[in-house]
């Protein structure tokens, strides 16, 4: 791109990767929608973006496709009625606008894959409606990821991402709780279990306190408790306006 006087993007080409074991529904393939900068065409093994503005770099045409597949594969992962969706970049068209035209081919290494838990599903998961990104969706996904990496453990991740959603109204759980239609219950009983746990879990050492091990339904109920804190945070970001159905204890595992 550095010898071409005029370089546009043409398209950029994802490799679609999703849980193993799923046995898609062709009649749900292809999905074509179209957006603001970009028309996207997605199969069974790959997506095509196809640029409708004009980006004279693959790092800015990049910028504006990711911005849908990024909350599209985070809806999935927190989601968990739906296929586990990744969107590897492979490459870039770059065409010269200025006679005679020269293609090049811009490669990255495809992203991990990340090895999830996940309901089978056979019909590949629409974009979501309903969800955007914001400062708190990705930090909480960050750590949450980072937790399924092996990165961090899980209690220490559940107390970060609890303080991080209660962040924007000053760490007060009952106002997070109006703000996001969100029970204290299910705020308060995160907040216990993720300052709780043994000398290998605890979040911190508490010299005197009887150090007690979550057991896996209480590992559970957090996990999904994590996932529906990023799930709202999403959806309070796509529309704060809008008054969501109020999450309660009943929407997550008994414990």
């Amino acid at each position: 791109m550095v010898n071409m006087r005029d370089p546009h993007v043409v398209e950029l080409r994802y490799r679609v990767q999703y849980s193993d074991g799923v046995a898609l529904d062709t009649d749900s393939l292809p999905i074509e929608r179209e957006f603001d900068s970009f028309r996207i065409r997605v199969t069974d093994e790959a997506a095509t973006a196809e640029m409708k503005d004009h980006y004279a770099t693959e790092e800015a045409a990049r910028e504006a496709v990711e911005a849908i597949l990024r909350p599209w594969e985070i809806f999935q992962a927190v989601h968990r009625r739906g296929i586990s969706l990744r969107f590897a970049f492979e490459k870039a068209e770059v065409i010269d606008r200025d006679p005679p035209p020269i293609y090049l081919e811009a490669r990255v290494e495809p992203a991990v894959q990340l090895e999830t838990r996940i309901l089978r599903e056979q019909r590949f998961p629409e974009p979501p409606k309903e969800f955007a990104l914001s400062p708190a969706v990705e930090v909480m996904w960050s750590l949450y990821e980072g937790y399924l990496r092996g990165q961090d453990r899980l209690l220490p991740m559940a107390y970060t991402c609890l303080t991080r959603f209660t962040y924007s109204v000053g760490g007060d759980r009952r106002e997070a709780a109006n703000k996001y239609c969100i029970s204290r219950n299910v705020l308060t009983k995160l907040a216990t279990l993720s300052t709780s746990g043994d000398e290998a879990t605890a979040r911190k050492w508490v010299p005197g306190r009887s150090p007690q091990a979550l057991t896996d339904q209480e590992i559970d109920w957090a996990e999904n408790a994590v996932r529906m804190l990023i799930l709202r945070a999403g959806q309070h970001a796509a529309d704060p306006s809008q008054e969501w159905p109020r999450i309660t204890m009943a929407h997550l595992p008994k414990l």
